[in-house]
């Protein structure tokens, strides 16, 4: 049985004005289903040092949507069973968490954050209270990643020994098999994409004056746990400094020569779990080491006329830029069989007024100029343009948003000729400097339908950063047909002392795994769907980097895995080609067997 819960204020949907959660059920259980509640920004009523964290101890969580706490209208839950013949015992709400400084005031007491990064008021079961509990995990992963299962139908790529021989490339493709969109690997073998994102030693609180006060300790300069732990860090154009717990951790862990043997126990541990691919902003060094595959993700900074972080790909300079950056990743990646593709840009926000902002900057915006040559070719003179917008402009130089469905249909075409560039140039970018390896677009989070089918016409994958309750469920270009990637998404929960609910909340360690399991089978049976990446390998600190604070890795801040989510990975990679493969159009049912067998394991 599959329940989604929503909080909803008056013009809910699942992306805005709502707070959403979900859980799995299987026969016979009960369970929790846990919203979080989030709060306005002036309801915040913890320590100053404990910003610019997403969430405090206090209780107060913000929310990546809209979302007004003093105006809920209602809880709607939504109901999915494989059983017609479902019976609910009973269904019981309560509040989970008292809110506020008065009721939580032993939650915020300072300092926050003990010797190993972690929560000082908060327990658990597998909480680290000494540096020898850290090293005792060395030898307990040890005999689990020597004693555990392996998967004998792989090859060094992670690809299907079991299925067809295709033709072998040297380097990774796209190609239809059997109507269903597949990645190839460079030997010829069918590859599903099963990834995890920026997998590394990374979990990072900034360290600003004012945030001293919330840890126990910190390294001493001139120390190599300083030299380990304190990191640079530029989070909003200034550079300043982090601490780093898990890179500290790491190296108590693993002593001399400890970054080499974390990266070898990494590699291990991925294949061990399951998982094939190096998704976005993984270590540099990780992808040196050519033992896993590998994406790559370029930034072209927006430069000065971009509106909001969107780019214009007419300003001077840009196509410049670009090939650059790919030119200079070549010099590092061409020859490189183990990188599957290459991201440029990371969620680009496709404003919905973009042709608006455009016209009512001017002639001082490039893409102005585009869009006065493009109307200029139907319309010959301002009268006719006017007469057709509804507007009364004296001059090209001096246009208006229209109105009517003239101005509709011309402002379509506008937004598609600046999106249509921005990817064109990418895509001849990358044929020119590195012509073996996939264009994997720009990880989109949401955007207007015009842009994705630009978007489609330009990339070999088509990549999302996708946070909802199964995969396949986006909004795609209409009647593409073209591989994609789910390059983002996860699931978080409250139960190891970091009290951000993530994009994706749920109800303890049972349920994320089971929503993490229940996602990549919908993946694996969509068939344009050619891999999923978890976001993140590790949880990131309870502190937070700003605004994210979020217990959502494969493993937490002393380096430990989460045996619950690395149990579900290995569920799922036994059989996720015999899957992929498979004329199963049942998601429900697929999800339900794959849960009951991560259930008896």
């Amino acid at each position: 049985m599959f329940i989604t819960a929503r909080l909803d204020n008056p013009g809910a949907a699942d992306w805005a004005n709502s707070s959403k959660s979900q859980a799995y059920i299987l026969p016979g259980e009960s369970g929790t289903l846990t919203v979080a509640y989030p709060r306005s920004w002036d309801k915040d009523d913890s320590p100053d040092a404990f910003e610019p964290a997403s969430a405090k101890p206090n209780g107060w969580r913000s929310h990546w949507k809209s979302f007004d706490p003093s105006n809920v209208r209602s809880c709607r839950l939504v109901i999915q069973s494989t059983d017609p013949g479902i019976k609910l015992q009973s269904i019981t709400a309560h509040l989970a968490w008292p809110y506020g400084k008065e009721a939580n005031q032993s939650l915020l007491d300072l300092p926050h954050i003990d010797r190993f990064g972690q929560s000082i008021p908060f327990t658990w079961p597998s909480k680290v209270a000494t540096e020898d509990g850290l090293k005792q995990q060395v030898k307990a992963e040890a005999d689990i990643l020597r004693a555990g299962p392996t998967i004998d139908d792989r090859n060094q790529f992670g690809g299907y020994l079991n299925g067809p021989q295709l033709e072998a490339t040297g380097y990774f493709r796209t190609e239809k098999h059997k109507d269903k969109w597949w990645l190839v690997d460079p030997s010829g073998r069918l590859f599903w994409s099963n990834g995890v994102c920026t997998v590394g030693n990374r979990a990072i609180a900034p360290l600003s004056p004012d945030r001293h006060a919330l840890f126990v300790e910190l390294p001493e300069a001139g120390t190599p746990e300083h030299d380990a732990a304190i990191v640079p860090y530029k989070p909003y154009g200034e550079w300043g400094r982090a601490v780093d717990f898990l890179r500290l951790n790491t190296m108590r862990k693993y002593g001399k020569d400890w970054e080499a043997t974390s990266r070898d126990i990494t590699h291990r541990r991925l294949k061990a779990w399951g998982f094939n691919t190096l998704g976005a902003w993984s270590d540099a060094e990780l992808l040196d080491d050519q033992r896993t595959p590998h994406t790559e993700i370029l930034h072209i900074w927006p430069g000065q006329h971009a509106l909001e972080h969107t780019p214009d790909p007419y300003e001077a300079g840009f196509k410049e830029r670009l090939n650059d950056a790919v030119a200079s990743l070549s010099k590092q990646r061409a020859n490189d069989p183990w990188m599957i593709g290459v991201f440029i840009d990371n969620e680009i926000v496709w404003h919905n007024n973009y042709p608006e902002r455009v016209i009512l900057k001017g002639p001082q915006q490039p893409a102005y100029g585009a869009f006065v040559r493009h109307l200029q070719q139907s319309y010959p003179s301002i009268e006719s343009l006017n007469k057709a917008w509804g507007t009364d402009v004296k001059s090209w130089d001096a246009l208006d948003p229209g109105k009517g469905n003239k101005w509709k249909a011309d402002r379509l075409e506008l937004f598609g000729l600046v999106a249509d560039r921005y990817y064109r140039l990418c895509k001849q970018a990358l044929a020119k400097h590195l012509p073996d390896h996939l264009y994997l677009g720009s990880r989109v989070h949401t955007c207007p339908a015009v842009v994705a089918e630009k978007i489609a016409k330009h990339v070999d994958v088509f990549s999302i950063n996708h946070y909802a309750p199964l995969a396949g469920t986006a909004q795609l270009p209409k009647d593409a047909d073209l591989p994609v990637m789910i390059t983002e998404f996860h699931f978080g929960t409250l139960d190891r002392g970091v009290v951000g609910m993530s994009l994706s909340p749920v109800h303890g360690q049972a349920q994320r795994s089971r929503c993490f399991g229940a996602y990549v089978t919908a993946g694996l049976l969509h068939p344009n769907i050619v891999g999923t990446h978890w976001f993140a390998y590790s949880d990131q600190s309870t502190v937070g980097r700003p605004n994210e604070n979020y217990q959502i890795g494969l493993i937490d801040i002393t380096d430990q895995p989460y045996p619950e989510m690395t149990a579900m990975s290995q569920v799922i990679a036994r059989q996720m080609y015999e899957m992929r493969l498979s004329d199963d159009t049942d998601t429900l049912q697929a999800i339900h067997r794959v849960l009951a067998e991560a259930q008896k394991q």
